[in-house]
């Protein structure tokens, strides 16, 4: 009779740890399931977070692109102006210089300062071209 109560028992046991077993076990799945639930959702914020700082980069720089080229373009349009004004006035230096040729030519041989300008300009040219082609001294002797 001990001996049946015994072998009950160890039934009874053995029935109770298996479902203590089971149930651990269940136990052990569902923290698992939550821990790679948990995982997921912090691998989908990480990306989400991750792309959208990656667009906000790429944003950025094409902010950045676009912000060069309008200056670019602006210096390039302030630039045109500026050459446009250089060529208007260059224009009107050119448009003189006319003016003043057909002034010397119409009055041929009052002022001769131009040419005599220009000749004593070449004149000089030659004096320091014959200063630069004459040979140095050579010995202490000679340089006294």
């Amino acid at each position: 009779r001990r001996q049946v109560e015994e072998e009950e028992q160890a039934k009874e046991d053995a029935h109770i740890n298996a479902i203590l077993d089971a149930e651990w076990e269940e136990e052990q799945q569902a923290k698992k399931r939550a821990e790679k639930e948990a995982e997921r959702e912090w691998n989908a914020k990480f990306e989400a977070t991750w792309l959208a700082k990656q667009k906000a980069k790429k944003k950025a720089k094409e902010f950045a692109a676009w912000k060069k080229a309008e200056r670019t373009s602006e210096k390039g349009k302030a630039r045109a102006v500026e050459v446009d004004e250089d060529m208007e006035g260059a224009d009107d230096e050119i448009e003189g210089r006319e003016g003043e040729d057909q002034e010397s030519e119409e009055g041929e041989g009052e002022d001769d300062s131009y040419e005599d300008e220009n000749e004593e300009a070449e004149e000089e040219e030659e004096e320091e071209a014959t200063t630069l082609t004459r040979p140095l001294p050579t010995s202490p002797s000679s340089m006294d």
